[in-house]
């Protein structure tokens, strides 16, 4: 990739999508019932974990501008089997996470129409977690939902009421 062509991501947005990782759909009933002491933590998240993630994660794309990510930092360390490794297990881990976050959607929207049993239906929650994954698949080709994305997630838990 050309460096003209190298899309950039700015530190706060970058901090925004590490910290959506942390508060899913799933977790902002737990997260808002702390109640405002959760800014503190918030705030001790990004200055001791967001933070620094984002800044190693800044030199090496930096050092390393090509396209690849952790599987790329890592190929060019350890190797390309660790690559792999790295590569493989990045997808392991996120595609059964973001199932799992897509399924939440299905008993929101029971619980929403008033038909609690619509949520307890495996064939809605399937079809919720296929309509999710579309959405987001299309959403992605055609614009860059991983900056919106992640200035929106970190967001969500600071509107939930509490």
């Amino acid at each position: 990739m050309d460096k003209q062509q190298v899309k950039k991501i700015e530190l706060g947005t970058f901090i925004g999508l590490t910290m959506a990782l942390c508060a899913t759909v799933r977790s902002i009933p737990t997260l808002a019932a702390v109640g405002w002491t959760l800014i503190s933590y918030t705030i001790f998240a990004v200055l001791f974990f967001a933070g620094p993630i984002a800044l190693i994660s800044g030199e090496l794309s930096t050092m390393l501008p090509q396209e690849g990510g952790p599987q790329l930092w890592v190929k060019t360390a350890l190797g390309s089997k660790w690559g792999f490794v790295v590569a493989w297990l990045l997808w392991v881990q996120m595609f059964p996470g973001m199932v799992m976050v897509a399924s939440t959607l299905g008993p929101l929207l029971g619980n929403t129409f008033g038909n609690v049993h619509l949520g307890e239906n495996h064939w809605f929650v399937l079809g919720c977690i296929l309509v999710i994954y579309w959405i987001i698949t299309i959403l992605n080709l055609k614009f860059d939902m991983a900056k919106v994305g992640g200035n929106i997630g970190v967001w969500l838990v600071f509107t939930s009421q509490y």
